[in-house]
């Protein structure tokens, strides 16, 4: 049985079939040691009742009816437990299987339509390869179908290949590779990609540094709604670069970067209004 993890569409919350089987595995044990115990029970049960002799540990024992009510109880409990541990380690592994098969199946289908020239199929077998999703992760390969849907305008297959080129993912690592398909992306109105040329802009990476031509980029992303921009002209805002120094307009955009889920953001928040952010 191959476990595997599983990500939400915004790649968020991470769901790990692995902590279930684990959460299912630890329950069983916990039940068989409950089912031990009382079988213990009844056994010194079997070996003390009727016997006239002073048993210290058991001598607060009166009536052993409830005892051995008691013992037989926690044996029960111990057996039920097993059981419902060991049908939900099937069910689990039943699930795995079943969207194995789908994936599998998928894979098949993506394949060939990707080879048909489907853009859409060659992102998502480019997806597929980049995480190891059903299949053992390559970057290269992942590469490879990300610029056959780049070339056929697929704006996040365009973004993405930035994304490999500027960490070196797959291929040598070049901020010029990565800028030029960070733009390509941007002038599709992808404002993830605009937000990449403002760091750049920002940082001086494969452009002349300029706080300005940064703060554009970032303003005009943050204002579509792209909460990393949000959180780059929040900055911007609160340190003078690019723009006038404004708290209250930093602060702002900051909470907005925030309120979309962006640690970065909540963080930085907490940090400026002593842990009063509200996140």
């Amino acid at each position: 049985m191959r476990l595997k993890k599983r990500k939400n569409k915004k790649g968020g919350v991470v769901i790990d079939n692995n902590d279930k089987t684990v959460g299912h595995v630890k329950l069983i044990g916990k039940c068989i040691l409950i089912l031990i115990a009382g079988i213990i029970g009844v056994a010194i049960f079997n070996g003390l009742n009727g016997r006239v002799i002073d048993y210290t540990l058991y001598s607060v024992i009166e009536d052993w009816t409830v005892y051995i009510v008691l013992c037989w109880i926690v044996v029960i409990c111990g057996l039920v437990g097993i059981i419902y541990g060991g049908y939900n380690l099937y069910k689990l592994k039943t699930s795995i299987e079943n969207e194995q098969a789908k994936n599998e199946e998928s894979f098949k289908t993506d394949a060939i339509k990707a080879n048909g020239g489907d853009n859409e199929a060659q992102f998502s077998l480019g997806m597929r390869y980049y995480k190891g999703d059903g299949i053992t992760q390559d970057y290269a390969m992942a590469y490879q179908w990300w610029s056959s849907a780049a070339e056929q305008g697929h704006r996040i297959a365009q973004f993405n290949l930035g994304i490999m080129n500027e960490k070196g993912e797959g291929v040598s690592p070049s901020d010029e590779e990565a800028l030029k398909w960070y733009i390509i992306s941007a002038e599709q109105e992808y404002h993830s990609a605009l937000n990449k040329i403002g760091e750049f802009y920002r940082d001086g990476r494969a452009v002349p540094q300029s706080d300005e031509e940064a703060f554009t980029r970032f303003e005009t992303a943050a204002k579509a709604g792209n909460i990393f921009a949000q959180y780059n002209i929040g900055i911007a805002y609160l340190e003078g670069k690019g723009c006038d120094a404004n708290r209250e307009r930093g602060i702002n955009f900051l909470s907005r970067s925030a309120e979309g889920n962006n640690t970065q953001a909540r963080q930085k928040l907490n940090e400026l209004l002593g842990g009063k952010s509200g996140f």
